[in-house]
């Protein structure tokens, strides 16, 4: 019976562990995965072809001076990767996988060695 016990409570924790890691690695310390289409110098008008083929499409300014259009927000690297083999095809060549830990910008490899502790 001890044993059997042992067992369960052995199961119970790495279970435990497993979904305290996986909760993390969900909320990924606030890091979100986007597509940024383009960058200005100005604000792009609300006309822009951009927001035409994207109406979900966001303009944010950065300290830098340059506003960044974004599409998509993604908890996983990988779904932001695949969704930007779609904007590609749509014709944004230039598109790529971009990360976001609030204001912060950071490239796909260091946000995912900040969320895998790499």
């Amino acid at each position: 019976m001890r044993k059997g016990f042992t067992t369960i409570l052995l199961l119970f924790a790495a279970f435990f562990t497993f979904a305290q890691s996986e909760a993390a690695i969900d909320d990924n310390l606030g890091i979100r995965f986007h597509i940024q289409l383009a960058a200005s110098s100005r604000e792009l008008p609300a006309d822009h072809q951009i927001f035409t083929d994207f109406p979900e499409a966001v303009s944010k300014h950065f300290a830098d001076g340059y506003y960044r259009i974004y599409v998509g927000e993604f908890v996983g690297y990988h779904q932001a990767k695949e969704f930007c083999t779609g904007v590609k095809e749509k014709g944004y060549k230039n598109a790529f996988v971009s990360a976001l830990q609030g204001d912060r910008r950071m490239t796909p490899d260091e946000a995912l060695s900040v969320i895998y502790g790499d």
